[in-house]
């Protein structure tokens, strides 16, 4: 049940939903967590109630979110489960220099 202990995930979209279900989850298997989110009460909620570290900014601020893994550092997981609409923000955007924050299939959103 510990598959995740040693391991930072940070995950984008965190406040509530499947973002939080998906921290809810990792911290159960030994994770430390960081929460990404634009809603500051929300986020403050889940912050809380999981004693994960917590960042109020929306998910197409790439700096912000550079500044993010500078600080959690290589080889954290960062899983995004943001909604993302058509032509609001096209997750295979993301600048290079992200690229690796981003886990294989963590990427979604609604065509």
């Amino acid at each position: 049940m510990n598959a995740l202990v040693g391991q930072t995930v940070v995950v984008i979209g965190g406040s509530s939903g499947i973002g939080l279900e998906t921290a809810r989850r990792a911290r159960h298997e030994g994770a430390s967590i960081v929460l990404v989110a634009r809603d500051a009460d929300g986020l403050k909620r889940a912050g809380l109630e999981l004693g994960a570290r917590t960042a109020a900014f929306d998910a197409t601020d790439f700096a912000r979110l550079r500044k993010v893994e500078s600080q959690v550092g290589e080889g954290s997981t960062f899983t995004f489960t943001v909604p993302v609409r058509r032509g609001e923000w096209d997750p295979y955007a993301i600048p290079a220099q992200c690229h690796s924050l981003a886990a294989p299939c963590a990427v979604r959103g609604n065509a």
